[in-house]
């Protein structure tokens, strides 16, 4: 894979990340808020914004050597399953009440637990390959059991 194009797949996966927070949020009754940290894809680069610094990322300096394309097409395919499942369940519990609630939030609770730690591992892999660390919502931490 060119670097260009693992810049555009890392800017996808990470702004899937982001959407995966908010929506767990949600569930948990919690506004999703700012982010504390945000990555955005700018022209040739990502940009990393974190607690007021800002660190820029082109393609000509990623690690493709740590990029594993099997490994990441694996769990973004696993990602995507799980992923249209939980929002479609988020959408019926929308319409839904008393036990059949109760029976899709068990639902969404367990593809979340699937989620979290295919998300993981695709940030790992993301960060070792931009060779920048991306903290706070990033890891998850609190939409999911916790550290992995």
């Amino acid at each position: 894979m060119d670097p260009m194009s693992a810049l555009t797949l890392i800017g996808t996966g990470l702004g899937l990340v982001d959407r995966f927070y908010d929506l767990a949020k949600k569930w948990k009754g919690e506004p999703a808020g700012e982010h504390s940290v945000n990555v955005d894809a700018e022209a040739d680069k990502l940009v990393v914004r974190a607690h007021g610094q800002v660190q820029e990322v082109s393609a000509d300096e990623l690690q493709m050597s740590a990029f594993d394309q099997v490994r990441h097409d694996t769990l973004m395919e696993r990602i995507t399953i799980y992923w249209t499942r939980y929002n479609a369940i988020d959408v019926e519990r929308a319409a839904a009440a008393g036990d059949e609630k109760a029976r899709l939030g068990v639902q969404m609770d367990r593809l979340r637990d699937e989620l979290c730690p295919d998300f993981r591992q695709l940030v790992k892999m993301y960060e070792t390959i931009l060779r920048v660390s991306l903290p706070d919502h990033y890891t998850l931490y609190d939409v999911c059991a916790g550290p992995s």
